[in-house]
């Protein structure tokens, strides 16, 4: 299962509660198409990988020299290590001496720098742990997966992969594993980043968040409806929510902002605008049914 990024989280609550600027509202939109790319490469990645014997570790984040790099895919697959850089762009792009442009010919940026930074702090990382050797090299793909897209002068390199390829190179690279990966995955579990250094809390008060309950199916800015005092819908999705749902959410919130921000049952009916009475936040508590 992929984890939303903190810093997109943050964004939805913040638009439903706070008043984004122009950037901002930009930021969300490319971080919300970031992650629903990454979830439209999962799909096809575990179709390709289903009843293989092989380890696919999802949103990887490690550390090597004091750099923090993260990547989106790492697989191992056929005993060679594999990344996937993956990009969800809504706009067109052109190949050109080796650099990639915009259609109207300015540059963009450097799309392989990235990805082969991600290859040498991995073999980095891998001989740390005596996993690394010339033979076992580390193969880096860059990914677009909006079908939408179109690619002019598209080089056929065979680490670039696109909605046209997808389905030959993920075949020839998704195979099991013959020899015993297993120390090789529980290593680079050790080293996985608990928290990285740009999950950082949001630079506003709590005293000026918008109250209100709000729905997490969708990106409705609408307060939900009250039904009865147990149930609440979506004006847009119209999915329900009973309380202790929307108590649930309301916590993951204030966490998600800032989590050195104490949860109390003050904060709470404050922050549900009143639609959850105290009584009911501390009848809750006491049942051990939310836990602050």
């Amino acid at each position: 299962m992929r984890k939303q990024p903190i810093k997109l989280h943050q964004m939805q609550v913040l638009r439903r509660r706070f008043e984004l600027s122009e950037n901002e509202e930009k930021e969300f939109e490319n971080l919300q198409a970031g992650f629903l790319g990454e979830l439209s490469f999962d799909k096809l990645l575990d179709a390709h990988l289903s009843g293989l014997n092989v380890y696919h570790v999802k949103d990887y984040r490690f550390k090597v020299d004091g750099s923090e790099v993260q990547i989106d895919n790492l697989l191992i697959s056929g005993d060679q290590a594999y990344t996937f850089e993956v990009k969800n762009y809504n706009f067109d792009l052109v190949y050109c001496n080796k650099a990639w442009h915009f259609v109207n010919g300015e540059e963009f940026k450097d799309l392989s720098m990235q990805v082969n930074r991600q290859r040498l702090l991995l073999q980095q990382l891998l001989k740390k742990g005596s996993f690394y050797s010339a033979s076992n090299n580390v193969m880096s793909h860059l990914v677009f997966v909006n079908p939408k897209q179109t690619i002019y002068n598209m080089p056929n390199l065979e680490n670039l992969i696109v909605p046209s390829n997808v389905d030959k190179r993920l075949s020839k690279i998704c195979k099991s594993n013959y020899y015993d990966q297993s120390a090789l995955y529980k290593f680079l579990e050790s080293q996985r980043l608990v928290k990285s250094i740009y999950n950082i809390p949001v630079d506003i008060k709590f005293e000026t968040l918008r109250p209100g309950t709000y729905c997490y199916q969708c990106n409705s800015t609408s307060t939900l409806d009250k039904i009865h005092r147990n149930l609440y819908k979506c004006k847009n999705c119209k999915i329900d929510y009973n309380i202790l749902q929307i108590l649930q959410n309301l916590q993951t919130e204030i966490t998600a902002l800032n989590d050195s921000w104490k949860i109390t049952p003050a904060i709470l009916f404050k922050l549900s605008g009143g639609m959850v009475s105290r009584a009911v936040i501390n009848k809750y508590i006491r049942e051990g049914k939310i836990k602050l």
